[in-house]
């Protein structure tokens, strides 16, 4: 499975090379930032999550309120 590149960063290096007159490489591409990182939302989901009790005869549950995940996910996980 391929990985979700920030298609800014992509345009940006579409018209640069472009402009020189360069040839555009497969590493060039490769060198784009992910845009989108699911093990770091599922860590910043992790740490925004507690401990919920009311269940009876069960412990507590783990929970996240919505406007917080809605946040996560939005910034996908990374730095920007």
């Amino acid at each position: 499975m391929g990985r979700l590149i920030d298609v800014d960063e992509l345009i940006s290096v579409l018209g640069r090379d472009k402009n020189v007159g360069e040839i555009i490489t497969l590493e060039d591409i490769d060198s784009i930032p992910t845009a989108y990182d699911p093990d770091k939302v599922m860590e910043e989901l992790g740490n925004v999550a507690y401990e919920r009790y009311g269940n009876d005869g069960m412990g507590g549950e783990r929970v996240v309120n919505l406007d917080d995940v809605i946040d996560i996910v939005k910034g996908g996980g990374v730095d920007g």
